[in-house]
Formats: C-alpha cells, structure tokens, sequence
C-alpha cells in the first residue's frame, strides 16, 4: 500500500500532454466497397449543414453531397441538382444520427443511397434524365479515393470509411497553443503541394499556408500574398518531412515554420509585407478547424499536437521535461539555458528558477528537508491509518 502511495504522489510531477494522434489527411473511401459514414448531433431545423466531397486520387471532383437540416430536411447531390430537394422519407426522430453514403455502378446506372441510423432516405439514380441540363454528372462515374468536408459544414461531428475507426471531421487546431503539424514525402522538384486551410469555428475563413515542392521550394501565406515566394533557409535534406505550422501574437501576427525541427519560415503580417490590405479580416479571427484542399498532393498525415506544460518542451514523440540548468514556460517547443553560472532543477519553469550554486544547494537542501518531512508524514498517516483497521 505504501509503494502505492509513493508512487502516485511522484506520479503528479510528470507531463501528460502529448500530441494528437497522426491521421491520413485523405482517408480511403470509395463509396462501394468502403462507404461513408458519418456521426451528427444536429436538431432538425437548426439549419446545420452536413457538406462532404468527394475526389478521385488525383484530386480531381467526382461529386458532392449535402444535408441541411432545415424544417423539412433536405438534400443535394451537386453535379447533377442545382437545389436542395425534401427527403420524401421521414428521419428517424433521434438527434444522434449515422449516415451512412453509398454508391453502386451498374452498367450504365449510377446511384446514390443514404442511409439515416439504418434507415435508406434515399435512392436516387444519376442520369441525364434526373440531372440538370449541362451538369457534370457523368463526373459521378469516376473512382472515388477522396473524401473531404468543407469549411461550411456544420453538422457532422465524425466520420469513417467503412469499418475504419471514428475520427473527428474537425480536429482542433487554433496555431497557437495547438499548432499544426503534417508529414510528407514528396521529393524537391516534384511540385507536389500541401494546401493546408484554416477556419473559424462557424467555418468563416481564417488563412491558410500552401507549400510547393519545386527546384527551388516555396511558400505562399494565403490571404496575404498574392504569389509564391521563395524559403530563404535551405530545408532538410530528407525526404520525409514534419512540418509545424504556428500561430503567434504576443506582439506582432506572425506564422512560423519549422521543418524536421529547423525553422524555415518567421512571418511577421503587416501592411508591407501583405499584398492584400485585408489580411487582418482573416488572419486575426480565432483558428478551429483545419482542412486540406482536394489539390494537396504532398501531405500524407497531419495532427494537433497538445501544448506542453511549463517545465516541459514538445518533441516528435511527446512533451519531455526540461533537464538541468535550463528552463521553460508552457507551450515550449524548446528549453532555455540559465545564465553563466547558474543552475537549476530539471523541470524548471523560468529563469527565476535560476541561481547561482551556493544558494542552489541552499534551496536544495531547505526543500528537501520539507519534501523528506512531507512524505514522513504521509507514511506515518499511512501506518497509522493502517494500524486502526
């Protein structure tokens, strides 16, 4: 009992933050063999919107689907309506709904159905006889590899791909205590790009960042530039590359990048250095959500990772605390050392914690003395306690 008790008292001083889970920024979904599913919590006539596209694995559109959760609920098969229409089917009264996309492919027939907790509202067949003149509907007929919700949907919660594991359609991510991080391995000179968005949390748009993968790779700060520029820092040599994304305002509105840990780009917005006057409109609204545009082609997996904790600094694998004679305060990605001289505790929150050795071995000395004399007497109250049963 008493290893027990020791135990969880030395457990209180370890960090638990660690980063979000790594997740496929285009996870599978081919509507046939792998539907899609998604989770929603909306009331009928909140006038939320569930919003899903579809692409094929070239980014190139096969279609839409939209749910809008008005009076009479309604939906929308873009590429071939060019209107919500009412379900003619009742939904299942519960405010907790799966919906669950499919798509099947006969000869020349395709269709549509929708699924509502196991219920089908829908079976809609698209032809040039059931969609609108001129559209693309044919577009429906090419190879699903993509899904992807945009920004407008208010609705879904979660989603997969089949029987895959749920996964939240909207991970936070606000850039700052929560900044964003991606992997990819495209090569240099392949033109790849990664197009990561960011919204608010009512998806009114808030940035973005593109990076191009060509001889000489680039940037451009969307919403601000009107045209790639140039890493003025030469990036890391390998292929495989961990991208963070932060937000920051202490003083001035800045993004940094860091790739594989070396920082490649320290943006401060202002009137000069944005082409667009408008920057601030969106760059100064709070980041909630994050999506991918259809025409990445260089992002494999992205995360939010947890901010750290004072006396910690976040690493590839997680927060780790600060060691020796260094220091840090919350949401550190690095420690700082103490000055010539001084020393400190591992775990150390700021430079206060700093001090020269003689009066570090006089706190050491005091504050062991109380720590030895706080866990005797947990001991004793333990014994004791123990004792009386």
């Amino acid at each position: 009992m008493i290893r027990i008790l020791l135990t969880s008292i030395l457990l209180l001083g370890i960090a638990a933050d660690t980063p979000g889970s790594w997740r496929a920024v285009f996870p599978y979904v081919d509507l046939e063999t792998e539907p899609l599913e998604i989770e929603t919590n909306s009331k009928i006539g909140s006038g939320d919107n569930v919003f899903a596209a579809f692409y094929t694995l070239d980014g190139d559109l096969v279609g839409s689907v939209s749910i809008k959760f008005s009076s009479t609920p309604s939906y929308q098969i873009q590429d071939c309506m060019d209107d919500y229409a009412d379900f003619s089917i009742s939904l299942p009264s519960d405010d907790k709904k799966v919906w669950r996309i499919t798509r099947s492919r006969d000869g020349n027939i395709i269709k549509i159905q929708i699924h509502c907790n196991e219920v089908e509202v829908l079976n809609f067949v698209i032809s040039g006889d059931t969609c609108m003149s001129g559209s693309d509907w044919s577009n429906w007929n090419r190879e699903v590899a993509r899904v992807t919700f945009y920004s407008i949907d208010t609705a879904s919660e979660s989603y997969r791909g089949g029987s895959g594991s749920w996964t939240a359609v909207f991970p936070y991510v606000d850039l700052e205590t929560v900044p964003l991080e991606i992997e990819t391995d495209s090569k240099i000179g392949s033109e790849d790009l990664t197009m990561a968005q960011f919204s608010t949390l009512d998806g009114e748009k808030a940035g973005g960042v593109e990076i191009r993968f060509s001889s000489t790779p680039k940037y451009i700060i969307k919403h601000c530039m009107d045209g790639y520029a140039d890493f003025l820092v030469s990036l890391p040599s390998d292929d495989k590359k961990v991208w963070r994304i932060t937000r920051s305002r202490d003083v001035n509105l800045k993004i940094q990048i860091h790739c594989n840990e070396v920082e490649v780009l320290n943006f401060v917005f202002s009137g000069d250095t944005c082409d667009f006057s408008d920057w601030g409109s969106f760059w100064d609204k709070e980041v909630a959500k994050i999506y991918f545009r259809a025409a990445d082609t260089a992002s494999d997996s992205y995360r939010g990772g947890s901010a750290c904790s004072a006396g910690n600094y976040m690493t590839g694998s997680g927060c780790q605390q600060c060691g020796e004679n260094t220091y840090s305060g919350a949401r550190a990605f690095s420690c700082t050392n103490c000055p010539s001289d001084e020393v400190s505790a591992a775990g150390s929150t700021s430079e206060s914690d700093c001090a020269s050795e003689s009066e570090e071995h006089y706190q050491y000395s005091a504050g062991s003395s109380a720590w030895c004399s706080y866990i005797i007497g947990i001991v004793l109250a333990a014994l004791f306690s123990i004792h009386i049963v």
